[in-house]
């Protein structure tokens, strides 16, 4: 009788111990689903963004688009220009520029470190007259720069984009540091 009991006890043990191991599993892989589906769901995969400084001097427009989960490629656009005058005197330039680029993310998350690389092409022109002296010249000339950088990115499952990234440009005579902030519509 106290064998039959002792089966009873350890059967009823291993059952609830198998039980509790299945519950546990289940518990595991929902857990894994979960973070599947919030962390590493399908983002977006363009954006359109403001860039402000940045790889295309003080603001550019930009499109990028994933091109596997990891890279995206993109372009832009943005100009600035100034002008001066004393008496008869005139002077003015204007830069425009137009980054072409590539980002490598080390994540397919949407919180995300990223490499970039690319080049500014910048079309830069440039005039000066002066009526007492009955002259006026201008030139214009284009600049390619190659541009790297590293940075932040956050891109949210439904439209909010955010870039934080410090570049390099390397233009003929120096290389120069800048940082840009991005803002823009994830689709």
């Amino acid at each position: 009788m106290k064998n039959v009991f002792l089966f009873f006890v350890l059967t009823a043990l291993v059952i609830g111990a198998n039980a509790q191991e299945k519950k546990a599993a289940a518990k595991k892989e929902q857990f894994v689903e979960k973070r599947e589906k919030t962390q590493y769901a399908a983002l977006p995969e363009k954006s359109i963004n403001l860039e402000i400084v940045g790889r295309g001097l003080l603001w550019s427009v930009n499109f990028d688009a994933m091109v596997t989960d990891n890279i995206a490629v993109g372009a832009g656009f943005g100009t600035v220009s100034i002008s001066a005058s004393a008496g008869t005197t005139s002077a003015s330039a204007s830069v425009t520029a137009i980054p072409v680029y590539g980002n490598y993310y080390f994540s397919e998350s949407n919180h995300r470190i990223y490499a970039t690389g690319g080049v500014d092409v910048m079309i830069v022109s440039g005039s000066i007259s002066s009526a007492s002296y009955g002259f006026s010249t201008g030139a214009t000339g284009t600049i390619i720069a190659p541009v790297i950088g590293a940075g932040y990115e956050y891109r949210g499952d439904d439209w909010f984009l955010f870039r934080a990234a410090p570049y390099l440009i390397m233009v003929s005579g120096g290389t120069y540091f800048t940082g840009g902030l991005t803002v823009g519509y994830a689709f």
